[in-house]
Order: structure tokens, then C-alpha cells, then sequence
């Protein structure tokens, strides 16, 4: 009786393009998409893949040769005879796997379920007890890890306004000259010191209580008597100020002009506030995502055409369950998350990343759109930016919890395109900061995840433009250049016209958001397409805010119109929050953060 032979593939040759033998294998084989691109994850990562099984002698041999020639190390051997651990399939999610080899029970990598105690209902029977209990865990886990966060949030919330108060109290007290001699002058004063001696003498230990309610009267009149000299003061040097509240005018950078008025109600934190704070303290400002206008031009209103609130929001009223439905989508959360960052606003920025998390951990509520790595990927970005902005201002309860967050998410991502754009962000927080604690390398395992990434030719131009653009706002230009080289010739390699365009978009964004103008108009103008196009419209913001910074605010000013015109036009309504949102942060950015405001009012945010 002939034996049977099966052929597995070790690992991918050296001198082949990783592409190359993608294309050729997916070709050969012809396997489903999601299929294959977990097959050649593992062969990337140098792990051995049954590839056939059941052939004669004769026939394994040609197609070892077959696969050799585009570019496999593989070999031919008889069945019951491999040194390749035996695999089986988890009896929860479907996910083929090795079995573990140390004698414990096998574990899926994927769900986290025993396989020997997993036993799978019988139809028309109720899900089994194990089951239950794994459901009530994650669900318990989950409420757990909520409280927790939460008393973290506002434990150092907490902090911070007890610091804050402590700071104001100090810099009021320098600025009105009280010091300890003034307080005690003040208090022995002859018509102040002679009552309440007598009254000591005649009430005891009650005349003690009189002293000091005494001693706070003299400070808070003298205080008082000081601030409205001061006041009087600021307002002869202003000019009258507007009846019902105070406004502040901030000198613009030069072609911009900003205004910011003292309104309670927004709840959005005031970034100058926070640069006071961070001043004295003896920190250094503030810098969050936006960079300093530079430029000779003479300051000027920075106005954009703003389209309907129904445009912008695509529905007449924010009743409407559609727009409610979008409102809480969680991309738009995560969006919003992002504006809220870049305006200062730290606290929210948690908020609405915790509103994410539990929207996805939600079973009963509908899967996001394109799957939860992209949003974890960014929930990454966002408490990495938390961390470090915390740390500037020297608030490091707050910065060590969400470092500590970001990451846990980017460890459990899966390994490909996703982890190292999650990778990259780590990397360059802690660059920014290096008292963020961290035991790996980022930056390193983020190119090398992004030179091995399988993934769909749009999303390799995503990972390998991101983490090239991160690595530029980090000083690591030398490697930046080459991720962007390989995003380009990626860009060759997409047969259909339309990922194409969208995929030269989104380069062209990541190379004005590296502060590479010249390079991003090139690649914007060969991505020309009548039809909206979410990515193209994004560039164009992305751009608009490159040549604000440079001082081309007239451009600029084009850029934004055509951006907010193009994003109306779009047809998704979950795509088009997202878009404007993306301008409302580049014009904040800009500094026309009035505009920004008004395109977050109109979508119902």
C-alpha cells in the first residue's frame, strides 16, 4: 500500500518580496481572503502551515517544486510522520490552532476557552451552564473595570482642582502683595488688636473663636478691596467691558485671529488656563497636537462658509432616531474624542473614550462598521496622548493609569497592520515623555509589523504612512522616508482605479501631516476624482491646515471651503460625522475654533 503525503511550508525565502509570494500563493491555492491572510500571517511569522494532505509520493514532490518556485521553504512528508505539531479546530470560534505540546489542557488563542471542558449545545437546547458563566464573567469584568477607571478619573480630578485652588491662592495673594507680615500688620492694628484683646480677657476660650473670625474678616476685606482696585484697573486699560460677562481677546499668531470668550457653560477646559497652571507650576506649556502659525502676513479674520446644520448632520433634527443613531455611532464617538483632545478638553476626551468601550462590549448592540481593531487602534492613539499630556503637567496618577491603558489595548491587538500603527503612537508618546515606564521597543516593533503586514493594499498604505508620519514628528526622519517609498510602491500595485484614488488620499494626508507640503500637493493632485471621496477630503484639510502654519492663509482659507463643500456630499451618514468633525479639528487647529464649534453644534454633539 502506498503511503500518503502531506507538504508543509516552513517559512517564506529569503530573496522573495513578501507580496510577490502573497499574490502567487493566494493564486495557487485559491482560498478565501480572510482564509488565506490568516495562513500567511503564520508563515510571515515563521511558523510551519500545513499547506495539502492526501497526496501520493509522486504528486507532493510537484508540488513542493511548484511552491518552491514562488518563493516558499517547504517540504514533502509522509502522513504520521511530521515533526509539526498536530492541529484542531476550537469547538467555540472555528480557529485552527497547534495543540499545546507541555501536557496542559489546550487553551484557544482566539476566545480564551478550555477545549477539553468545552462542550457545544445540542439544537433546540439552551446555551450550556460554562457558557453562561463565561458571559456573566466578561460581563462582571467589564462593570469592574468601569467603576475602576472611573474612581481613577475622578480621584485625580479630584487632585488636580485641589492643586489648581492651591496655585490660584498663591499667585492671587503674590499679586495683591499679602504676605504673613502684611496678614499680622493688619490684624494688630489698634482698632483691630484692642477689642479683641478685651474680649479675650472677659470671654476665655470663647474669646479665641472671636480672634479668628476676627483675623478672617480683616483678610477677606483686604482681599476684596485689592481685586476691585485690580479690576478697575483692567478694565481702564481694555476698555468697558460687555454687559453680562467678560471677554478676552488673545493676540493671533500672525495671518490668524483668534477670540475666546469666558463661557461657563460650554464645559470645554480653556487651553491658556491650562498653560497658566502648567507655568506655575514650573512645567512647560501645553503643546497638545496644534503647532504655532508662522508666517509675515498682517492678522486677519480667518472665515470659512459654513453649509446648514441639516448638511452637516443629514438629518432636519437631532430627534430624528437616524441622527441620534449616528450621534453615538462609535467611530463618531471616537472622532469627537479626538477634537476634544486637540481643544484641551482632557476630561471629556476619557469620557467619550469610555462611552466607546462600553459600546463595544455591548453584545446587544450592532457591530461597528469594519470591526473593533481600527477604533481600539485609536482608542491606543488617544490614551497614549492623554498620558503624555498629563505627565507634561506633571499629573502623573492620571498619566501612569492611562499609559497603563494604552498599553494593555495595544498588546491584546492582533498582530498586522492595526498593532503597529498602535505601536508607533506608544512609541512616540514616550519619546515625548520619557518618564512614561515602557519595556519594549515601539518604534522598532512598529516598522517591522508594518514591513510584514499582509493586509488589504489600501490599509498597507494606512500602516505604512502612519507609523512613517510618526516617526517624522519624532526626529527619525532617515526611517520615515523609506515607509513612505514603500507606501508609494504599494500605491502602484492596486488594479482598481477608485482604491487607488482613495489610497493617494490618504498618503497625501499623512505626508502633510508630517509637514511635507510640496510632497502632499503632488500626491492630491493625482488622486483627482469628480465623485466624494471621504479620504480625498480629509487630505484636502490636512493640507489646508500644513499651509496655515506656513503662513499661505488665503490658501488655506480655499482649502477649508472646498473641504467642508466636498464633505457635505457625502453619502454615508456615519462617514460624513466623521469628516466634518476631522475639519472642525483642523480649523480649531487653524484657529477659527468659533467655526469648529458651530460644525460640533450643528452635528447634535
Amino acid at each position: 500500500m502506498n503511503s500518503l503525503y502531506k507538504v508543509t511550508a516552513t517559512a517564506i525565502a529569503a530573496d522573495y518580496p513578501q507580496q510577490v509570494v502573497y499574490d502567487n500563493l493566494q493564486k495557487m491555492l485559491r482560498a478565501a481572503p480572510a482564509a488565506f491572510d490568516k495562513t500567511f500571517e503564520r508563515l510571515a511569522a515563521g511558523q510551519p502551515v500545513v499547506l495539502v494532505k492526501g497526496l501520493g509520493e509522486a504528486q507532493a514532490q510537484d508540488v513542493v517544486a511548484k511552491l518552491v518556485a514562488i518563493g516558499l521553504v517547504c517540504q514533502a512528508e509522509p502522513l504520521g510522520l511530521s515533526l509539526v505539531s498536530k492541529t484542531y479546530r476550537c469547538p467555540a470560534c472555528g480557529v485552527e490552532q497547534d495543540h499545546r505540546s507541555d501536557g496542559t489542557p489546550d487553551v484557544c488563542s482566539n476566545c480564551g476557552i478550555v477545549v477539553d471542558s468545552y462542550t457545544r449545545p445540542q439544537p433546540g437546547k439552551q446555551r450550556n451552564e460554562l457558557q453562561e458563566a463565561m458571559e456573566q464573567e466578561r460581563r462582571a469584568l467589564a462593570t469592574q473595570a468601569k467603576v475602576v477607571d472611573e474612581k481613577e478619573t475622578r480621584e485625580a480630578e479630584r487632585k488636580r482642582a485641589a492643586k489648581l485652588r492651591k496655585i490660584a491662592r498663591r499667585k492671587v495673594e503674590e499679586e495683591l502683595g499679602l504676605t504673613w507680615h502684611s496678614k499680622l500688620g493688619g490684624l494688630l492694628a489698634p482698632r483691630v488688636a484692642l477689642p479683641v484683646v478685651t474680649l479675650l480677657l472677659i470671654s476665655g476660650g470663647s474669646g479665641w473663636w472671636l480672634w479668628e473670625q476676627q483675623q478672617q474678616e480683616a483678610a477677606t476685606a483686604a482681599a476684596t478691596a485689592a481685586a476691585a482696585a485690580s479690576t478697575e484697573t483692567a478694565e481702564q486699560a481694555a476698555g468697558a467691558a460687555p454687559a453680562g460677562g467678560m471677554q478676552l481677546t488673545i493676540a493671533p499668531p500672525p495671518g490668524l485671529s483668534v477670540n475666546i470668550a469666558a463661557n461657563p457653560t460650554t464645559g470645554v477646559s480653556d487651553p491658556a488656563i491650562d498653560n497658566a497652571v502648567a507655568a506655575a507650576e514650573g512645567s512647560a506649556p501645553m503643546t497638545g497636537t496644534a503647532t504655532p502659525m508662522t508666517g509675515s502676513q498682517a492678522a486677519a479674520p480667518f472665515a470659512v462658509t459654513l453649509p446648514p446644520a441639516a448638511t452637516v448632520r443629514g438629518s432636519a433634527s437631532t430627534t430624528d432616531p437616524a441622527a441620534l443613531a449616528v450621534s453615538s455611532d462609535p467611530r463618531v464617538l471616537t472622532s469627537l474624542a479626538f477634537y476634544r483632545f486637540d481643544t484641551g478638553d482632557l476630561s471629556t476626551t476619557a469620557k467619550l473614550l469610555d462611552r466607546v468601550t462600553l459600546r463595544l462590549n455591548d453584545k446587544t448592540a450592532a457591530p461597528a462598521a469594519g470591526g473593533t481593531d481600527h477604533l481600539q487602534r485609536d482608542a491606543v492613539q488617544l490614551r497614549a496622548a492623554l498620558a503624555a499630556e498629563f505627565a507634561q503637567r506633571n499629573e502623573s496618577d492620571s498619566a501612569q493609569t492611562h499609559w497603563k491603558r494604552a498599553t494593555r489595548i495595544a498588546d491584546t491587538l492582533p498582530a498586522g497592520a492595526q498593532q503597529a500603527i498602535a505601536f508607533a503612537s506608544l512609541g512616540r508618546a514616550r519619546q515625548a515623555h520619557p518618564t512614561l515606564a515602557a519595556t519594549k521597543e515601539y518604534f522598532q516593533l512598529a516598522k517591522v509589523a508594518a514591513d510584514r503586514s499582509t493586509a488589504a493594499p489600501l490599509a498597507q498604505v494606512d500602516v505604512l504612512s502612519t507609523v512613517a508620519r510618526e516617526l517624522t514628528l519624532s526626529g527619525q526622519a532617515p526611517a520615515a522616508r523609506d515607509l513612505f517609498a514603500k507606501a508609494t510602491a504599494a500605491i502602484t500595485r492596486i488594479p482598481e482605479r477608485r482604491t487607488q484614488i482613495a489610497a493617494q488620499a490618504l498618503l497625501a494626508q499623512r505626508l502633510a501631516e508630517a509637514g511635507d507640503l510640496t510632497a502632499a500637493t503632488t500626491v492630491l493632485a493625482a488622486a483627482a476624482d469628480p465623485a466624494p471621496l471621504a479620504q480625498r477630503v480629509t487630505a484636502v484639510a490636512a493640507l489646508a491646515l500644513e499651509r496655515a502654519k506656513q503662513g499661505a492663509v488665503a490658501q488655506a482659507q480655499t482649502e477649508f471651503n472646498a473641504a467642508i463643500a466636498q464633505a457635505g456630499a457625502l453619502a454615508d451618514p456615519v462617514e460624513r460625522s466623521e469628516t466634518f468633525i476631522f475639519i472642525a479639528r483642523h480649523l480649531a487647529q487653524a484657529g477659527n475654533s468659533a467655526a469648529a464649534e458651530q460644525i460640533i453644534a450643528a452635528l447634535g454633539q
